[in-house]
């Protein structure tokens, strides 16, 4: 996001570069065209803006940003040949410049949209989860320990003595079976004492 930034920054400075050129451009259509140091001061100002927006443009790589950034160089070379010391070189620099600044523009507007759309959108997703994990951990630290500690051993305490009660509710039923078992075995009907 921040390398974004930045070469759109350095984009900026190539656009304001290109207005200079063009500001140039019609200087020397204008009243510049009759007066030969005019024309000849414009081209040399001209030519070191073109400079600096070719360093500029073939320096910037957005790729890895997720923005082809290839078209710079080809803007870059659309500026090679101004001309300002004739009138027909002056508009045709000017159709040149006026091309480069419109698809700057358009490259501009696309790393502003990849910025909005994508990377923004990223960072808002993490902000929340930042805020949901703050809120979860709040929620642990505000936690009363001591009393989740007795409800704890209070729960295992009953759930011991459910299974004890159950184990010996079991006992008992087996005891009472065996009972009937062993009194029932017999082969035959069991004589007291005292009967025939």
């Amino acid at each position: 996001m921040n390398r974004l930034r930045t070469e759109d920054a350095k984009l900026g400075g190539a656009f304001d570069q290109l207005r200079s050129i063009r500001n140039r451009a019609l200087d020397a259509l204008n009243s510049g065209a009759s007066d030969p140091a005019a024309r000849a001061a414009n081209q040399v100002s001209a030519r070191s803006s073109v400079d600096s927006v070719t360093r500029t443009l073939t320096g910037i790589d957005t790729t890895g940003e997720g923005v082809n950034s290839s078209g710079l160089s080809d803007i870059a070379q659309s500026l090679g040949g101004i001309d300002l010391s004739t009138e027909s070189g002056a508009r045709d620099t000017l159709a040149a410049v006026d091309l480069a600044i419109e698809n700057l523009s358009t490259f501009r507007s696309e790393v502003g949209s990849f910025q909005s759309n994508n990377l923004e959108s990223g960072i808002r997703s993490q902000e929340v989860a930042v805020e949901n994990l703050r809120a979860s951990e709040s929620a642990v630290r505000d936690t009363d320990f001591a009393q989740a500690t007795v409800d704890f051993v209070r729960t295992r305490v009953q759930f011991e003595a459910n299974v004890a009660l159950l184990a010996r509710s079991n006992n008992a039923s087996k005891s009472i079976l065996d009972l009937f078992d062993s009194s029932g075995g017999s082969s035959g009907p069991r004589r007291y004492l005292g009967t025939a």
